[in-house]
Order: structure tokens, then sequence, then C-alpha cells
């Protein structure tokens, strides 16, 4: 599950920094597809090919908001952050896409560019099956744990 804090530009870099996030490109408004279309449409361009091929792994992403570094997006992306964004994109057009996608599509739309950030976790293999998992979701969870330690306590997230 994704989500979404109003932090410092400080906890934003110690956690690129000590995680070694790449920055691997960027979520523009498309211009030409709009008017063509007649409908809002958003544009993800990878920084190179070799960024485009990195993330259809499994991975944990950061999208921040060019107006503000204080506005950050963070989650998980199972497969892969192309698929996840995608998602986003649909959800521009298609309100039926998700109440995330959605959401999130909105807040692209309205900066109007906001930088992506990927990481890809390691891999364990689970001891009681030998099957070899990665840690997507699980990475996520300590983030947000370190940075964000009363985040959700209700729920006990």
């Amino acid at each position: 599950m994704s989500k979404y804090w109003s932090q410092s530009g400080k906890k934003l870099e110690a956690i690129l920094n000590r995680y070694k996030f790449v920055k691997i490109g960027e979520i523009t408004r498309d211009v030409e597809k709009t008017e063509a279309k007649g409908k809002p449409w958003l544009k993800y361009t990878p920084y190179s090919k070799d960024l485009r091929d990195w993330s259809n792994n499994e991975g944990v992403y950061i999208t921040v908001d060019d107006s503000s570094v204080m506005d950050f997006y963070f989650g998980s992306a199972m497969k892969g952050w192309t698929k996840r964004c995608g998602n986003y994109l649909t959800g521009l057009r298609n309100k039926s896409a998700g109440p995330t996608n959605v959401r999130a599509a909105k807040r692209f739309w309205g900066i109007g560019k906001v930088f992506v950030y990927y990481y890809i976790p390691g891999k364990v293999i689970l001891p009681e099956t030998g099957e070899e998992i990665t840690v997507t979701q699980s990475f996520e969870n300590k983030i947000i744990k370190e940075f964000f330690p009363h985040y959700n306590v209700a729920q006990n997230r």
C-alpha cells in the first residue's frame, strides 16, 4: 500500500542517501496528447533506456514534487515501476482506476513535473519452502518504521 507524507527536504534526502535510491525519470503533462485526445494525459520519461529497463523490476519508489521537495509519495511497485506508473496514468482518464491511482494522477497533473526515484530491494530465500522472494513491501515498511514511527499506529501498520 502506498503512503503520502508532507515532510522536510532533510528527511527525504536522508532516505535517498541512506538507501541509494536512483533518480530514474520524471512525470510531466503531455500537452500534445492532451490536445489531440481532448483529455488530460501524463507522460513518464525515463532518463535512459537502462533505467527504463531497470524499472520493470519490483521495487520501492518515491515521487517528489518539483514545486517542493517537502512533498513526496512513497510506495511499493510489486510489478515494477513501469506497471505502477501505467496504473497512475490511467487514473487521470478513468475514475474507475482506483482511488489511489486517481489521487496520484491528479497530483501529478496539478504539479506539472514529478521526479521519480527507485530502489530494487534484495531477495531472500524462505527457509520453510526455499522460495526466493523480493522483499519489496518489507523494505517499504522498514523505511516507514525508521522515518515515520508514528504513522498509522492506531492500525498497527
